[in-house]
């Protein structure tokens, strides 16, 4: 009972009869006092409690053990009300609570600890849920011992603070991501920041990183650890024998110093100071300012290395279009491959396509002959039955559908047979000296350079290997 209900006024008093309610109207008492002569029966009593507008909440027992008791000056509860139920404020439930913005490592399956993955990012793609408000209640209203409603004390709504990055969906309710990145709070704010910065080396104390954005590191990647990036990746040192991956470009100022252990993979381009013993494979072109030592390197259009500290020493180079580099080889003869004039991922792609139009046609010609028949009923006879009717449109849909796939399908064929073409024209160039021990491909063609040669062009020419001057 409340410290207010405690509280009583005294509403009848008479025959030595004392009625009280409490303040809050949800407490009937009654007390005999001194002169009570005893005459009221259960009925009278009750009509009595009416009277003076007692008639919610009424406790029986209580009432009839009241009448029969001696006790004087008393107060006996014989009715009780029933009390709002109040209502409840409105909070904010986080995809990510704040308090789980922290480095922890990761525990595997296995019950092993993982050190590396210390799960500092948590990634969003564009409208993910951040944030969704869980809605305030208006309460329940009581009733007083007189019948009265009694109102509830409403719950206050919670509101949803839009930061950096974020936006509240069209219904109010949530908080999502107005772009891709990472959740920070930012003064207890949530933010989505599409680039993330480690301001650091990555290390045991940064962990692995999967961004969905962009990432800057002011610092080296040591060895053992994995960065990867939707968007590009900018390293300011170092990678030792890491992996980095990325959706678009890489670029690693301080160079790349694998330890036969690193691997590097690009989307687009890859940008390196040097780079030596590791991996690397970029969806556009590789591009250095000093040596590819004993790599195994892939880009799907050139490979340059034009400085005068440009050199590619041992190892396996391969450019879809174009080699530039300023020397090849060594004078010690070491063994360096260079290939051009090829992608394995477009020949697999153009045979995929090829095949795949060429099940699309055999269809295509089956269902017009379908068509066709069809036609020929409904000029026979005039008006097609439902199910014909419904086989004839369900056909016609088909042929729409292949008919773009083929014109798609045609069209990427096209465009990959012209890729090859062109890199029939691809070309080794050294502006330099390339050394005997170099092995250069062509298409299908094989030159082995024997001596030193200054500043020349490797084209194929009538499909074999020539030589020309720069």
């Amino acid at each position: 009972m409340s410290e207010r209900a405690e509280i009583k006024k005294v509403v009848y008093n008479e025959g030595g009869v004392q009625l009280k309610t409490s303040h809050d109207g949800l407490c009937a008492y009654v007390r005999f006092l001194e002169n009570y002569p005893g005459n009221l029966d259960l009925r009278s009593f009750l009509m009595l409690l009416q009277q003076q507008s007692i008639r919610n909440g009424l406790l029986p027992d209580a009432i009839k053990k009241s009448l029969e008791s001696k006790d004087r000056d008393t107060d006996i509860l014989i009715a009780r009300g029933t009390p709002p139920v109040h209502g409840i404020n409105g909070s904010v439930k986080y995809t990510i609570p704040p308090d789980a913005i922290r480095a922890a490592p990761r525990l595997n399956p296995d019950g092993k600890v993982d050190m590396k993955e210390l799960q500092v990012l948590h990634n969003f793609h564009t409208n993910d849920v951040l944030a969704e408000l869980i809605p305030h209640t208006l309460g329940i209203a009581g009733k007083s011992v007189s019948g009265e409603p009694i109102e509830p004390q409403p719950g206050k709504p919670a509101t949803l603070t839009v930061g950096k990055g974020t936006m509240v969906s069209p219904d109010r309710t949530k908080l999502v991501a107005a772009n891709d990145g990472a959740l920070v709070y930012h003064e207890g704010i949530i933010c989505i920041y599409p680039v993330f910065t480690v301001k650091e080396d990555v290390d045991y104390s940064v962990g692995n990183l999967d961004f969905v954005g962009t990432i800057f590191v002011k610092g080296n990647v040591l060895s053992g650890f994995r960065v990867k990036a939707e968007g590009d990746i900018s390293i300011d040192g170092l990678v030792e024998a890491a992996q980095i991956f990325a959706g678009n470009e890489i670029v690693i100022r301080g160079g790349v110093q694998g330890g036969g252990r690193a691997i590097i993979e690009a989307g687009g381009s890859i940008y390196a100071n040097f780079i030596n013993d590791a991996k690397l494979r970029a969806g556009e072109k590789i591009e250095t300012r000093g040596s590819i030592m004993r790599c195994e390197v892939f880009a799907a259009d050139e490979i340059v290395s034009p400085s005068k500290e440009g050199e590619i020493v041992g190892g396996k180079v391969i450019a879809g279009r174009k080699v530039q580099v300023q020397n090849l080889g060594t004078a010690l003869g070491v063994t360096t491959f260079i290939e051009v004039g090829t992608d394995p991922s477009i020949v697999s792609r153009l045979e995929t396509l090829q095949a795949l139009l060429a099940e699309d046609q055999e269809a295509f010609k089956q269902i017009a002959q379908t068509v066709d028949k069809i036609r020929t009923l409904e000029r026979r006879i005039g008006r097609l039955p439902s199910r014909n009717q419904r086989e004839f449109e369900a056909a016609l849909n088909n042929l729409n559908t292949l008919r773009a796939n083929i014109e798609l399908g045609q069209n990427e064929i096209t465009r990959l047979e012209q890729q090859l073409e062109a890199m029939k024209e691809s070309s080794v160039c050294v502006l330099g000296t390339v050394h005997p021990g170099v092995v250069i491909k062509i298409g299908k063609s094989t030159f082995k350079v024997a001596e030193a040669m200054q500043a020349v062009r490797f084209q194929l020419q009538d499909d074999r290997i020539r030589i020309s001057a720069l």
